[in-house]
């Protein structure tokens, strides 16, 4: 079992909290914690998605600010 939050190892954790970071976890909920060290399929899928749209607003907010330097107002 793993931390959902920082991927720690929660083999031999005394209480149902991470070791590590403090998050709750229970051993008979499989949603509470990974089966492996690696973060979830969608939650990778989520942070790309995330990053290329932060990317795109990024790039258009400096095109326009390109775009304004250049036309002399």
């Amino acid at each position: 079992m793993y931390c959902i939050k920082c991927y720690s190892s929660l083999a031999g954790a005394s209480e149902r909290r991470c070791p590590k970071c403090g998050r709750a976890f229970d051993p008979a909920n499989p949603e509470t914690f990974l089966a492996r060290p690696f973060p979830r399929t969608m939650t990778i899928l989520l942070q790309i998605v995330a990053t290329t749209v932060v990317a795109i607003m990024v790039a258009a907010v400096v095109a326009f600010h390109q775009m304004a330097r250049s036309s002399g107002h």
